[in-house]
């Protein structure tokens, strides 16, 4: 059941389409801004989040519109207005803890498969100050590991 739910997740973040009124969350004039996986620089210009009813918040960071080249990572029993903090990878088990970990996600990627990379390690910090957002990540995948920053506006997705 939680693979079918990543896969719809995933399959949210390709078809998903911004109207133009909605380009309030992207920031392409941070340099710092960026993503790179295995050898590909791609900037990020945008962090949308998804708090799923009794499941927890799904953060999207992504180039542009079209979600292309970024991240998507899971988080469950948290909700975005208590993101901040460290979060590590962990499987839900008994050991699972909402407040530290996120158990799910992918690195979307013009080089890799459509549906994405889904993530075998990794850790995020997650900072959130009024309407910005400050995210570090290493993220980890069988292909390879990801590292990025973005610092910005940030909004729901609906």
């Amino acid at each position: 059941m939680k693979n079918i739910f990543l896969i719809l997740c995933s399959l949210l973040l390709l078809v998903n389409c911004k109207s133009d009124d909605e380009s309030g969350a992207e920031n392409t004039g941070n340099g710092n801004n960026k993503m790179i996986y295995n050898g590909n620089e791609v900037p990020l210009n945008g962090v949308e989040f998804y708090n799923v009813p009794d499941e927890g918040v799904i953060l999207y960071i992504f180039e542009n519109d079209t979600y292309y080249d970024g991240a998507m990572i899971n988080f469950r029993d948290v909700y975005f207005a208590e993101l901040d903090g460290n979060y590590t990878f962990h499987i839900i088990d008994p050991n699972f803890d909402p407040n530290s970990n996120f158990w799910s996600g992918s690195i979307t990627n013009h080089s890799v498969e459509a549906l994405g990379e889904p993530l075998t390690a990794g850790e995020i910090n997650v900072n959130i100050s009024g309407s910005n957002i400050t995210l570090d990540f290493e993220l980890q995948t069988a292909e390879g590991t990801a590292t990025g920053h973005y610092e910005g506006p940030y909004q729901e997705r609906n």
